[in-house]
């Protein structure tokens, strides 16, 4: 078993990131880049990693950070205070490996520069709208990813055969969270 832990914190000046734009009363949200004076990011983040029964392993992970735009004393738009992640993978001594890989995220504030809330349709709605605010704080939903792999490696694990689905749940949300939905995919692969 394999644990880590680390700490940290990044004092940024100049900091260039996306910003939401609901402007436009368009029926997507659209991003714009934005400079930010100064911002900081801090947290800190634990994973463990656990090999079992020969062929199995398991990784979990947790990320808390703390974002802050100085200049506006609000958290950092689009950022998850909270995300854990988990990996469970079966390698068998015969090249099949199978892999399970999620990942959450918490909620996200973005702000508004108006009332007029871009992308509110019924099945679009945002888990958390703060009108009071100044400028308006929209909360995109929290979401879970999920993912599966498989593939089979032979002729002396030269070569695979893969097979995979990317976002299971098929988890997104339109206005806020730009995640491809639910994607399958396969492919060969050699390596000499």
């Amino acid at each position: 078993m394999t644990f880590s832990l680390s700490v940290y914190r990044n004092d940024i000046i100049n900091l260039i990131q996306y910003k939401f734009d609901s402007n436009k009363g368009r029926e997507f949200a659209e991003f714009q880049l934005q400079n930010i004076a100064k911002a900081y990011t801090r947290g800190g983040e634990f994973g463990v990693q656990y090999r079992f029964l020969k062929y199995f392993t398991l990784e979990l992970g947790y990320n808390h950070t703390d974002t802050r735009d100085l200049s506006s004393d609000r958290p950092l738009e689009g950022r998850a205070l909270h995300q854990a992640s988990a990996n469970f993978i079966y390698n068998s001594p015969g090249g099949f490996q199978f892999n399970l890989r999620g990942k959450h995220l918490d909620k996200r504030p973005f702000y508004s520069s108006t009332n007029n809330l871009s992308a509110a349709g019924q099945d679009y709605i945002p888990s958390e709208v703060k009108l009071n605010e100044n400028p308006p704080v929209i909360y995109g939903k929290p979401f879970t990813i999920l993912n599966v792999r498989i593939e089979q490696k032979f002729f002396n694990k030269h070569f695979a055969l893969f097979l995979g689905v990317d976002n299971l749940l098929n988890q997104y949300e339109l206005a806020y969270n730009p995640t491809r939905p639910r994607f399958y995919y396969g492919g060969f692969s050699a390596q000499f």
